[in-house]
């Protein structure tokens, strides 16, 4: 553990690694908001754009194998990144771990002093992003496959009667649930 004298003597460390967080996330809270309000001046909305005219133009014609082959090289794409973040996250931890001295290289890749146990902190959260990018491939690897099945849905098929209103499902809810919760379910 490091002690608390020498977290006195790096405070300005700290600030700017405060600063650097805020930063971030500053430019991502204002990059989400722009995406919200003018999607089309965004990288993300326009590739949003495009995959909707790319799904409009493959269900138009009959393109079954452009969507195929396109699905299968996202998949593949997706498969790659993914199976390279956790690889690298574990990578990450592994060398926490290994009991190597940490502050030598990191003090010769950085202008700011630092310990061992501040580099080992600022590995983990290293580790910790490629572990939450990992996880990110394996839901755009979900979506993906969930879309190979819809793509070639007819047009009509989701616009028949609604399956049961809200009122009857919750209605239904509430008889499976215990006896003494089945009012206070109906009450709402």
């Amino acid at each position: 553990m490091i002690p608390l004298s020498e977290f006195a003597r790096l405070p300005w460390i700290w600030g700017l690694d405060a600063l650097c967080l805020a930063l971030l996330v500053g430019y991502m809270l204002y990059a989400s908001g722009a995406s919200r309000r003018h999607p089309e001046c965004t990288h993300q909305g326009r590739s949003n754009r495009l995959r909707r005219a790319w799904v409009e133009s493959v269900r138009a014609g009959s393109k079954d194998a452009l969507a195929i082959e396109t699905l299968r090289n996202w998949v593949m794409s997706t498969t790659l990144f993914a199976s390279t973040c956790i690889l690298i996250g574990l990578g990450i931890i592994s060398v926490t771990f290994a009991g190597y001295d940490l502050a030598d290289p990191a003090q010769a890749l950085s202008w700011v002093p630092s310990t061992v146990d501040i580099v080992r902190v600022k590995l983990l959260l290293l580790a910790a992003l490629f572990f939450a990018g990992f996880m990110q491939f394996l839901l755009a690897l979900r979506y993906y496959n969930q879309a190979g099945f819809v793509i070639n849905l007819p047009d009509g098929f989701f616009n028949g009667p609604p399956a049961q209103p809200i009122a009857d499902r919750r209605a239904d809810r509430g008889r499976a649930l215990h006896p003494r919760a089945q009012g206070r379910f109906r009450a709402r």
